[in-house]
């Protein structure tokens, strides 16, 4: 299973041991990983490049927990404010649930 440092958001195909910038600094932050099918509101293919993070998840991780429930409630708001310009108006609201149910992920995991 591969792998990812908490750190820097490095992906270890197979295993511990950052070969980024962490172990310059002797960090073994790893933790396994799995990596949801790709669809167009959780998972869009342009945001997602091979041996990387999806995106999102590599925001949370820069963020951390308060800038991250931030980064929600902004992608919240905006795509709510879009949905009915853009041309496909299920799917910008497919966005700002899962977007919701981030957030609430987020807060459930802090006890919030």
């Amino acid at each position: 299973m591969d792998a990812t440092c908490e750190r820097c958001a490095h992906v270890q195909p197979g295993g511990p041991g950052c070969p980024g910038e962490c172990s310059s600094y002797g960090y073994r932050h790893f933790k396994p990983i799995s990596v949801p099918t790709p669809d167009a509101v959780n998972q869009p293919s342009h945001y997602n490049r091979p041996g990387l993070l999806e995106t999102k998840l590599r925001i949370r991780l820069f963020l951390g927990n308060e800038e991250f429930k931030s980064f929600c409630k902004g992608n919240i708001l905006k795509y709510v404010a879009r949905f009915e310009f853009k041309g496909r108006p299920v799917e910008d609201l497919n966005k700002a649930k899962a977007y919701i149910d981030m957030l609430i992920d987020e807060l459930e995991k802090n006890g919030s």
